[in-house]
């Protein structure tokens, strides 16, 4: 009897030693964890929003070793006070819905109404997050970025260029969009974010599209800071594009045409030019493209030139016959970066108001000087 049971133990074993041998099956590996990294909470007065804004910003990581989506945070609102007043709660998403393994994600609230006030107490609570197995491929890149500071209130503004690598012919990137974090220098801590869909929102094998985002408050202060940006679709991820530069690129002014080249006295001159910059860096500002003319040792005049496209378009008045007439344009980005171009001259043609060549009444007026030089002093010469 012991050794049928040895025999069926050692046939267990061996079967099961079989079975494990050609039916391996992986460990499971644990669950997303979610942990809370850092947040602050600051108060923008009027004009931003109609009695202000308390606005929450945080970071959270994923400190599991399984990609992790839809993670949510609820944010509660108090009022000060024994005990302090219940105002309120939202649950807000992380800008990045794709969050790999050892990957963080900013996140950002705010709290508006008429009892908005800088003195609100605020808890971040409920970290929530789903398993996201297959993750996503680096396949989006970041090409370049650079940033600058317009309108008011002061806004910072961040462009640049993104690109699908990944070489599969049909391999598009859709839904797609870039955040930008702001992590103080010192501490790590997060200072700001915000995220914008790009202009196109599916991305073909190769293609580029360019994108900005717009960042308030403009306060940040990018000398004191890290600034990273990430690009996502729902297929894929980029690596982080770390400290873009400010916008020093100055505006090409480039082809510049005036018609009909030469003019006549009777003639309104049509000034052409083309003016650009870089997909990835600020706009041309259309209401500081300026043309300026005068007739030689004239005064200098100004006109607004109309945009179409790239193109800029004005006109110089008309002026007399064999005057001289010299121009030039300047053109200034968002950024406030100028460029002012060659100085271009042209000469007037044609004939003065009586039909008469300039040159001819020069010599017609000499030749009567002449003529009653002589004749007042004829009886001496002769």
């Amino acid at each position: 009897m012991t050794r049928k049971i040895m025999r069926v133990l050692l046939l267990c074993i061996i079967s099961i030693a079989t079975f494990t041998t050609l039916y391996h099956v992986a460990p499971v590996k644990a669950a997303a964890q979610i942990d809370l990294l850092s947040h602050h909470g600051f108060f923008s007065p009027f004009p931003v929003g109609s009695y202000g804004v308390f606005s929450v910003v945080g970071e959270v990581k994923n400190v599991g070793d399984t990609p992790a989506n839809k993670i949510n945070i609820t944010i509660t609102y108090y009022k000060p006070g024994t005990p302090p007043l219940f105002l309120g709660s939202e649950v807000v998403s992380t800008y990045i819905d794709c969050v790999l393994p050892g990957m963080t994600a900013p996140f950002r609230a705010a709290y508006s109404g008429s009892n908005v006030s800088p003195d609100i107490i605020y808890t971040p609570s409920s970290l929530t997050g789903s398993d996201f197995p297959q993750g996503k491929s680096f396949e989006l890149q970041i090409l370049n970025s650079t940033f600058y500071e317009k309108d008011t209130p002061l806004t910072t503004y961040t462009t640049g260029t993104v690109k699908n690598i990944d070489t599969t012919p049909t391999a598009n990137a859709t839904n797609t969009k870039v955040t930008i974090i702001y992590h103080n220098r010192t501490d790590g801590s997060i200072f700001w974010a915000s995220s914008t869909p790009l202009t196109s929102s599916t991305l073909a094998s190769g293609e580029k599209v360019s994108f900005r985002l717009s960042s308030y408050p403009a306060t940040i202060p990018q000398e004191k800071c890290n600034v990273t940006i990430v690009a996502e679709s729902a297929e894929y991820l980029s690596q982080p594009f770390v400290n873009p530069i400010r916008d020093t690129i100055m505006p090409q002014i480039k082809d510049v045409i005036w018609l009909p080249n030469p003019p006549t006295s009777s003639e309104i001159v049509g000034i052409n030019v083309t003016i650009t910059k870089p997909d990835y860096a600020s706009k041309i500002d259309k209401y500081k493209v300026k043309l300026h003319f005068r007739a030689l040792g004239g005064t200098l005049r100004t006109k607004n030139m109309t945009q179409y496209e790239d193109l800029y378009r004005s006109i110089i008045d008309i002026f007399g016959p064999g005057q001289i007439v010299e121009f030039y344009i300047n053109a200034t980005d968002e950024a406030g970066n100028t460029r002012i171009s060659a100085l271009y001259h042209y000469t007037v043609q044609g004939q003065s108001q009586s039909g008469v060549p300039v040159e001819y009444l020069l010599v017609a007026l000499i030749a009567i000087i002449l003529i009653v030089v002589v004749y007042k002093y004829r009886k001496r010469l002769f």
